[in-house]
């Protein structure tokens, strides 16, 4: 079908597209007089975010800022919200809402609730495009109602915000509460307990008395050390005695060690007498009195040498027992102060335990008391982050219905429904209005189109009673204009 063929159509049934236009005209124009007049208020609300918790100081992510506005906005649209808005305006005292109530017949929940739901229904919360906004629309027969109940609602939605921060503070609190006696009970058992091992220990400063206890076996180490050293040597000294010829009375090959003033002089002595000896020997014989004497007086002095290497000797035996009786007691301390600081180690160790229980206990006990604090601030303060921006006021125009719009679009529908309905009375009635039609009708070529001659409406309208009283008579002759 052509866009002429269309045109055609239209044109033909125009007459159907113009009353179609004006019966949906009038009939809307009825519609919206009929319908009651409805009004709506807006409240709105600015959401703090950006400012920080006035407790804790946190601020909330911007990726979480969406999140929340959606949140809070389904918190508005709540039944919670809207049962304040019941107790608030005492509206189930409301004579419209009890006869109301009292006319549904299972409504299967309390009144307050009931209402709540009535009220929702004319509710509408949403966010003000790219702010942290939020208005709060309620939609009611009187321009009065609506602002009130936009303002009410704005109040139970900042009431109740309020109240989601601050009851589970105070819960929390309660529950911090208890628990701080049950903490402060187990620092005072684990303080308890490490006074008692103190007490019993007789360890105070753990530290210091190891120090000390540490110094001292150092300084018993080091004095058995040199003990034992001294044992050494002295049984060294003792060997080479025993290695000398001083067991068969030799004074020839005496040891370095054993050189005192006493035993060099009887040693000078008694070389001289020896060279004494030597010497008379050779004049006299071994029986003068000159050579006896001086062999008498050679025995004195090698007795009286004997006699300095046996003091010297005994001096040295005596010196070994000294140096292992010593170096015994010495070593006696060592293991005692050994055990001593083994016994303090494992103290301290147990001291440490001790001590580091107390301050676990004392951290628990000092982060529940400052997170008690914390609660109880946030419990007690009174602080939203909500601000009223506007109040609702009573509206000078109602929402709804909107007269001009909706007869707007019930005539625009209304055309496109003439059209429409002309289309369907065209393919139920087809008509040839054109060379194309009678093309497509008879599936032949058009040969030659004959223009209507043009003649006025009065013309037309006296040629058809012509035709008519033409017809009245003489039926069967067909006149030239009906022929044409």
């Amino acid at each position: 079908m052509s866009i002429f063929q269309v045109v055609a159509i239209l044109k033909a049934r125009l007459w159907l597209i113009i009353l179609s236009t004006i019966v949906a005209g009038v009939v809307s124009s009825l519609i919206v007089l009929a319908l009651p007049e409805r009004y709506t208020a807006s409240t709105t609300v600015l959401l703090d975010i950006a400012e920080p918790d006035p407790v804790t100081g946190r601020v909330m992510s911007t990726s979480l800022v969406r999140n929340h506005i959606r949140t809070q906005i389904r918190l508005i649209m709540s039944e919670g919200v809207a049962g304040r808005v019941v107790d608030q305006l005492n509206l189930t005292s409301s004579p419209f809402y009890l006869n109301a109530f009292s006319q549904q017949e299972n409504p299967g929940v309390d009144i307050r609730y009931w209402i709540g739901r009535r009220l929702l229904d004319n509710l509408k919360a949403e966010n003000v495009a790219g702010s942290d906004i939020v208005a709060i629309n309620y939609t009611a027969p009187a321009p009065n109602l609506a602002a009130q109940l936009a303002n009410a609602f704005a109040d139970a939605y900042i009431a109740a915000d309020l109240d989601l921060r601050v009851d589970p503070a105070r819960r929390n609190a309660q529950w911090f509460a208890g628990q701080l006696n049950k903490l402060r009970q187990n620092l005072n058992d684990a303080q308890r307990r490490l006074t008692e091992y103190q007490q019993r220990t007789g360890i105070v400063s753990e530290s210091q008395e190891l120090n000390a206890e540490d110094t001292k076996l150092a300084d018993l180490t080091a004095r058995v050390t040199e003990a034992r050293a001294e044992v050494s040597e002295a049984r060294s000294m003792v060997s080479q005695i025993n290695a000398s010829d001083i067991q068969k009375g030799g004074t020839q090959s005496l040891p370095a060690f054993i050189n005192s003033s006493e035993i060099q002089q009887w040693r000078d002595e008694l070389t001289k007498i020896e060279s004494i000896l030597a010497t008379v020997g050779g004049q006299v014989g071994v029986n003068h009195p000159e050579y006896k004497a001086m062999v008498a007086r050679r025995e004195v002095a090698q007795n009286q040498l004997n006699t300095e290497i046996q003091k010297v000797r005994t001096a040295i035996f005596n010196r070994v027992k000294i140096a292992e009786a010593k170096a015994e007691t010495l070593e006696a301390e060592l293991e005692a102060q050994k055990s001593r600081v083994l016994r303090l180690r494992q103290g301290r160790d147990e001291l440490d335990g001790l001590a580091r229980e107390v301050q676990i206990r004392k951290a628990e006990y000092d982060d529940a008391f400052r997170r008690a604090g914390s609660l109880r601030l946030e419990g007690d303060i009174a602080q939203s982050q909500l601000v009223v921006l506007e109040e609702a006021v009573p509206p000078l125009t109602h929402s709804f219905p909107k007269r001009g719009l909706t007869v707007a679009v019930a005539t625009v529908a209304a055309v496109f429904f003439g059209m429409a309905l002309a289309f369907l009375l065209e393919m139920i009635d087809r008509r040839l209005r054109s060379p194309e039609d009678l093309e497509q009708a008879t599936d032949l070529p058009v040969l030659a189109v004959l223009a209507a001659s043009k003649t006025s409406r009065k013309t037309k309208k006296a040629e058809r009673k012509r035709l008519k009283k033409a017809s009245s008579g003489s039926s069967s002759q067909p006149t030239p204009a009906a022929a044409e």
